[in-house]
């Protein structure tokens, strides 16, 4: 939903909720300023809202703990889905490695609370990193006329429930 705009009934589709459900957390998170109504099509007596995201929705700590647990959830699904279909889309097209400068790393953590603040800090400073590397580039490819080469750069780290060693590979 980011780089095109999408309807609450495509988004549902695709991150497979219903489509009461995502309507609702649309409406909200236009409200709130994360998507913005970029056109309306009447279809068999009803009116499509299609949505887009103006900026990369970035939410911060602060903000994010305002949102519910409902809300949060949603809004982790669309980026997961979001993600994943990039992915499948970079490893069907042999893109992902047709590159040897790409990234891919997965590290199993086991952390205290400072640990996990101290990866907090370094995600967040990547990711405003990686927003300002954005910057720079469409500035560049601007003056040079160029399209340059699409990309998608993700950052995560999450709480895993506790397992027994056997259910997950470890490294």
């Amino acid at each position: 939903m980011m780089e095109r705009a999408a309807s609450p009934k495509e988004v549902a589709e695709r991150v497979g909720e219903p489509i009461g459900k995502v309507s609702y957390h649309v409406r909200e998170m236009h409200k709130a300023g994360v998507l913005e109504l970029v056109e309306t099509r009447k279809r068999r007596g009803a009116t499509q809202h299609f949505y887009r995201a103006p900026q990369i929705p970035l939410i911060a700590l602060p903000e994010w703990s305002q949102h519910s647990p409902d809300e949060r959830r949603f809004l982790t699904a669309v980026v997961i889905q979001l993600l994943m279909a990039e992915l499948g889309l970079a490893l069907d097209s042999g893109t992902f490695d047709e590159r040897v400068d790409r990234h891919l790393c997965r590290v199993s953590l086991r952390l205290d609370e400072r640990g996990w603040g101290e990866l907090h800090e370094l995600y967040d400073a990547t990711t405003y990193a990686t927003l300002e590397i954005r910057r720079r580039a469409a500035e560049r490819l601007e003056r040079a006329g160029e399209e340059g080469s699409r990309a998608t750069a993700a950052v995560l780290s999450f709480e895993l429930p506790e397992l027994a060693s056997e259910d997950l590979a470890s490294s």
